[in-house]
């Protein structure tokens, strides 16, 4: 028999992406164990439980004991999973969005090729659903939500059969939602802004040495904010210079937006000094400000 190599549910917390991700993948491991738990503990047969904790018990069995809940818990983990590589990227603290551009791209595109073949997908993870419900220790019957003739808050999809009615009311409106948000948080704009991360020392050099013309790059950022440059004309020139200097340079190179704007005396790269500056505002590409949050969070409840 398959062991489980989960011990305890998870503790999901809305912020933390990978968490949440995780956190899925342990309650269907889990399942099986968590719903015989669930029934031993509301029969309460042999007194182990006080009566609250039993009804308690009682309830939380009724939530997850039903098809609807296995279909959604597999489709919504499976789906979820596609993001998890990404997500654990996006949320390491050396990371910015610049160099898993094409990362993103390819989960954007594989997001839509699962929704535009979402009958392929949808029967393949109803299917492991159903055999889930078809476990001999859960015996779960394939069923649907009864519909009503005037819809006020379920969904009445028009439908041929149970499987359909699912692809309809949580495949694909999870697909679309999903679908939507990847291409609301990492437009095309989004990403040119992003390539202005290649004027940091660090990086700049390591794009130089791989060949890449990081300064075309820089210039995709540089021009969005060309009203905002002091002498727009002198940009190249800067570029070069900056180049230069930092080939240079004896010591520890800036890794970091912060690090580069207090590394040296920037009044003599006026563009850059203002383009770096524009850079240091703009939203991070990681969860770096989040877990400072955390942190001061920490220390008010503290102080």
């Amino acid at each position: 028999m398959h062991q489980n190599r989960k011990k305890k549910l998870t503790d999901v917390c809305r912020t933390r992406w990978v968490e949440t991700i995780e956190g899925m993948e342990t309650m269907q491991e889990l399942y099986v164990p968590v719903l015989l738990c669930l029934e031993k503990m509301s029969q309460n047969i042999d007194k182990i439980c006080n009566v609250d904790t039993a009804s308690q018990a009682l309830s939380f069995l009724h939530d997850i004991d039903n098809f609807e809940f296995i279909v959604s818990m597999v489709i919504t983990r499976i789906i979820l999973a596609y993001t998890h590589g990404a997500t654990k990227l996006l949320q390491d603290s050396q990371m910015d969005i610049m160099n898993n551009v094409s990362q993103i791209e390819n989960l954007k595109n594989t997001i839509k090729n699962c929704r535009n073949q979402v009958t392929f997908y949808h029967n393949k993870w109803y299917e492991e659903a159903l055999s889930i419900a078809k476990d001999p220790r859960v015996q779960v019957e394939e069923n649907k939500k009864r519909l009503i003739f005037r819809q006020t808050l379920r969904d009445n999809q028009p439908h041929v059969d149970t499987r359909d009615y699912y692809k309809k009311s949580l495949t694909i409106p999870f697909l679309d939602h999903l679908t939507s948000e990847l291409k609301e948080r990492f437009n095309f704009d989004n990403v040119n802004v992003y390539n202005g991360l290649c004027v940091v020392p660090q990086k700049m050099l390591t794009l130089s040495s791989s060949k890449v013309d990081w300064k075309e790059k820089f210039k995709l950022f540089a021009n969005f904010y060309l009203g905002d440059l002091p002498n727009p004309l002198a940009l190249d020139v800067e570029l070069d210079l900056w180049e230069q200097f930092w080939l240079d340079h004896n010591g520890t190179l800036p890794d970091t937006v912060a690090k580069t704007l207090t590394a040296i005396n920037l009044e003599f790269y006026a563009n850059l000094n203002i383009l770096l500056r524009i850079l240091a505002t703009v939203p991070v590409t990681t969860c770096g400000c989040e877990r400072s949050i955390s942190a001061l969070g920490r220390l008010k409840n503290c102080y």
